[in-house]
């Protein structure tokens, strides 16, 4: 396989090549977190809305509707770690602000 590769020119001409995919499984862990942020948040949403939606109708925010309307899935998330890291920021808030608001 690797004589295939290095004749089709995917292989440089090193003596060895490896293969690290610790970076690969670092980019999909941020992701996975991501998503069971998200999902978490969006499953809550929709019990609030069978069990409670008079609660929820007074205490959700606008922005909400956007966020957790529909599935949180990979190719809906932001590509850049920096917009990544404020998105997991934000739905960590939105997650507090629910638990704070109904606590009241």
């Amino acid at each position: 396989m690797l004589n295939q590769l290095r004749e089709k020119g995917l292989l440089k001409t090193h003596r060895r090549q490896r293969t690290d995919s610790t970076h690969v499984l670092a980019a999909i862990r941020v992701l996975n977190r991501l998503e069971t942020l998200g999902e978490g948040m969006r499953s809550a949403l929709d019990s609030l809305a069978v069990a409670a939606p008079e609660w929820l109708a007074t205490n959700i925010q606008a922005d909400w509707f956007d966020r957790y309307g529909r599935r949180v899935e990979n190719y809906r998330l932001p590509k850049l770690d920096s917009e990544r890291e404020a998105l997991g920021s934000t739905m960590g808030g939105d997650g507090l602000a629910l638990l704070g608001r109904s606590k009241k």
